[in-house]
């Protein structure tokens, strides 16, 4: 009863995304029903790609704008496990994270956040990876949470927050993008780290 009623208010928020004109709804709604129908078969529901958001603030110097940017599409996640049994405190979860890029990533910084059935936040973790990221390839970031009072009601884990620095500058001369997958906004900048 809880999933359907989780499954639901899901399809509720892509239908209200819908209304705001967000071109991604008819495939976020084809695979909430594909892991219903999983779910429904008692089979594992499957594995969850998460994408960035469509728009940014770019950031230039002082001068911050919205633009479309090829910058967003860069890193996915999938979700590839959620161990529950890894400890008898903690809970793990691993997600493969693949440059969709053009360019090599030379470092990834992410934040997670762990829900329970209901969809509340119960825990958060970030984790990092300062290895080169190709084109086309991946790394495995594994993430961990939970305590004694926690681990039994943890249900899901997701990418909340990332940013990731590219071994050459863009075209706008930034190298450090980050993105809030909760508010849907990026920012870029130029380190020398």
């Amino acid at each position: 009863m809880k999933k359907t009623m989780l499954i639901l208010s899901a399809i509720a928020i892509l239908l209200s995304m819908s209304a705001c004109g967000d071109s991604d709804t008819e495939a976020r709604i084809d695979l909430l029903e594909q892991r219903v129908s999983a779910l429904e078969e008692g089979q594992p529901a499957a594995a969850q790609s998460t994408q960035a958001p469509r728009t940014t603030d770019s950031t230039s110097g002082n001068q911050t704008s919205n633009t479309n940017n090829s910058e967003l599409d860069v890193l996915s996640f999938e979700n590839i496990l959620f161990d529950t049994n890894y400890s008898d405190d903690t809970v793990k979860a691993s997600f493969n994270v693949t440059n969709n890029g053009t360019e090599p990533i030379e470092y990834v910084s992410l934040d997670f956040a762990y829900y329970d059935a209901d969809g509340n936040c119960s825990d958060t973790d970030g984790r990092f990876h300062d290895v080169v990221i190709e084109p086309g390839k991946f790394v495995t970031v594994d993430s961990y949470a939970g305590d004694e009072t926690t681990k039994a009601y943890l249900a899901s884990a997701k990418v909340t927050s990332y940013y990731y620095i590219l071994v050459n500058p863009n075209s706008n001369g930034n190298n450090r993008i980050e993105v809030n997958c909760e508010t849907g906004k990026v920012k870029e900048s130029f380190t020398e780290d």
